[in-house]
C-alpha cells in the first residue's frame, strides 16, 4: 500500500510510541500499512483520499440500474471528474454527463440525476455501462475564516506581513494552491507550497535571497490565535526562524483524528507484540506449540474495543 493512503504517518507514529531514531522506520511503517489494512477490511472502505480512474486506479464501473441514483463504492465524494452512461460501453463525449446534469450527495456517497437532465433523468439498465471518475476518501482541510485562516511572515526584518487563505474546504493540493495565493498577494516574493504525500507534511518556500529574509511568526504575530499553523501541521509555541523553506514538523493528513488514533491503537500493538516492543498492551495470552505454531488471543479480539467504537460509524454495508 502507498504511503499517501495509510492511516497515519511515520512521524506520528513514532510521536505515539516516543521513538526518535530512524534505525526501524521500515519494520514501524509496515504496522502503519497493516493496521490501515486492517482497518479498511473492518470498515469496508477505502478511508483515505484517492482519484478512481487516475494514477494507476481503475474508474469506477456500475451497471445501470434504471434509478436516478448512482451509489459510489467511496465515499465522502470529493469531486467528479466524469460520468459515462453509455450501453455499448465505448465511452464517447456523446454519452458524458455534463455536471449540471447531476447532484453530489458528497457524505452519502451518491450522484443523483436531476429530473431535467439533458442526457436523461435515470441512468440506463445495463451491465457494465455507466463509467464513474471521481476522487473520493478522506483529504480534508478545513480553513475558517477568522479562526484558522492568517499566516503572520517576515520578508525584511521587524516589518510583519499577513497572508489571508480564503476560507473553505480544501484537499491538501488545493489548499497548497490557497496558501500560495495569499502569501504571493501579501508579500513581494513568490512562493512555492508543497505536500509531501509520503510524510504527510506541508513546506513552505520563498524565493527570496540576499539580505532579505523569509520567518513565519507562528507565535508573535498578531493573528497568532487564529493562524493555519495547526491545520497545516506547524508547532505555534515559537517562530520559525528566517530561511528559505519551511517544513511542518508534523504530519497532517486531512483525515477525522479519531480515523488515525484507530490506526495508531492497532499500529501499537503489533509494535508492543513484536521483538521491538516490551508490553503486553491488550494480549490475554500466546500459545506457542510446534516449530513455528503460535496463536495471539487478545482481550478485545481482532480490534481492540476502543477501536471498534470508532470504527463503527465509519463501517459501510456492502452495496
Amino acid at each position: 500500500m502507498q504511503d499517501a493512503y495509510l492511516l497515519s504517518s511515520l512521524t506520528n507514529f513514532k510521536n505515539a510510541i516516543h521513538k526518535d531514531n530512524k534505525t526501524n522506520d521500515n519494520i514501524m511503517r509496515n504496522f502503519i500499512t497493516r493496521a490501515t489494512i486492517e482497518i479498511e477490511s473492518y470498515t469496508k472502505r477505502r478511508l483515505r483520499g484517492r482519484t478512481y480512474g487516475a494514477n494507476g486506479l481503475d474508474a469506477e464501473m456500475h451497471n445501470g440500474d434504471g434509478s436516478n441514483i448512482l451509489r459510489t463504492r467511496e465515499y465522502p465524494i470529493i469531486s467528479v471528474t466524469s460520468i459515462n452512461d453509455d450501453t455499448l460501453r465505448d465511452f464517447t463525449a456523446t454519452t458524458l454527463k455534463a455536471s449540471t446534469d447531476y447532484i453530489i450527495w458528497r457524505d452519502e456517497g451518491a450522484i443523483q440525476l436531476y429530473p431535467d437532465a439533458l442526457l436523461g433523468s435515470v441512468y440506463s439498465r445495463g451491465v457494465g455501462n455507466v463509467q464513474l471518475i471521481y476522487t473520493a476518501g478522506y483529504d480534508e482541510f478545513n480553513i475558517i475564516t477568522g479562526v484558522n485562516n492568517y499566516i503572520d511572515f517576515e520578508e525584511t526584518a521587524s516589518s510583519q506581513l499577513s497572508a489571508s487563505i480564503t476560507g473553505g474546504r480544501y484537499t491538501a493540493s488545493g489548499l497548497c494552491t490557497a496558501v500560495k495565493t495569499a502569501l504571493d498577494a501579501a508579500g513581494s516574493s513568490t512562493y512555492t507550497v508543497v505536500y509531501n504525500y509520503q510524510e504527510s507534511k506541508f513546506q513552505i518556500t520563498s524565493n527570496l535571497s540576499g539580505s532579505n529574509t523569509f520567518k513565519i511568526l507562528w507565535n508573535t504575530g498578531t493573528n497568532r490565535y487564529r493562524s493555519i499553523a495547526r491545520r497545516m501541521g506547524f508547532l505555534d509555541d515559537s517562530n520559525n526562524p528566517s530561511k528559505a523553506t519551511h517544513t511542518a514538523e508534523v504530519s497532517a493528513l486531512g483525515i477525522p483524528d479519531d480515523l488515525e488514533l484507530a490506526c495508531i491503537q492497532i499500529a501499537q500493538r503489533h509494535f508492543l507484540e513484536s521483538e521491538y516492543g516490551g508490553s503486553r498492551f491488550d494480549m490475554k495470552s500466546k500459545n506457542v506449540s510446534g516449530e513455528r505454531g503460535m496463536t495471539t488471543t487478545y482481550v478485545g479480539g481482532d480490534m481492540p474495543d476502543g477501536v471498534k467504537i470508532i470504527l463503527d460509524k465509519y463501517t459501510r454495508g456492502i452495496i
